[in-house]
């Protein structure tokens, strides 16, 4: 037997015993599902770095995260029903449940993955205004400043006082100091620190007077 008649039969079994082994893993691939979805909030806004847990019978299975378009996906699941838990901070805990995934199909969950803002982690800044005679001032504008240890300031948000005299501001828990400056015409700009702590209502009282001349 020629050389060459040798060389071409071995590279024929190669080729064959590389076929056996690659059968088993291609059939596998086609046996598995895949998931895929998109997270949004409120204002259907794209939310990017959600945590997205995959579980099976309470067990977890695997996890991801949300891109800068609020997409996600899991490929190479098992034929069944899954559940997905969704968290990011400042955001409640969102569930989905009785996912169905199929061999060889991708399960799309589409605009149904809303995320709502949790009001337990925010400190909330209430505040009313007055004028010297004790009623309700409309209309002030209410700025929002950050303060710094260095006794730097930073505006945040800005706002006015509404028909009752009433304004808020939503904030982080986290502890830092900020300013509230109230002005309008023909009264004195009156400003008041708070020091925010925790997530809870913060709430103070602003009363302006005449502008001196």
């Amino acid at each position: 037997m020629k050389f060459n008649q040798i060389n071409k039969r071995y590279s024929a079994l190669i080729l064959f015993a590389l076929f056996l082994l690659l059968v088993p893993v291609a059939v596998q691939a086609q046996s598995k599902g895949s998931i895929k979805g998109k997270v949004r909030d409120e204002n259907r806004d794209k939310l990017q770095g959600v945590t997205i847990t995959l579980f099976k019978d309470d067990k977890e299975i695997t996890s991801t995260t949300t891109d800068k378009n609020g997409e996600f996906r899991f490929d190479g699941i098992d034929e069944g029903v899954y559940r997905m838990t969704f968290r990011k901070p400042g955001l409640k805990l969102g569930t989905f449940s009785n996912i169905k995934v199929k061999s060889g199909k991708e399960t799309e969950l589409v605009d149904r993955l809303i995320l709502e803002k949790d009001d337990s982690t925010f400190a909330f800044i209430r505040g009313s205004v007055f004028g010297p005679d004790d009623r309700s001032v409309q209309g002030a504008k209410i700025e929002l400043f950050r303060v710094f240890s260095d006794g730097s300031t930073k505006k945040l948000k800005e706002s006015h006082s509404g028909e009752d005299g009433q304004f808020v501001f939503r904030l982080s828990g986290d502890a830092a100091k900020y300013r509230v400056v109230v002005k309008i015409s023909g009264a004195e700009t009156t400003s008041k620190d708070v020091d925010v702590d925790g997530a809870e209502i913060y709430r103070i009282a602003v009363t302006l007077q005449p502008k001196k001349n």
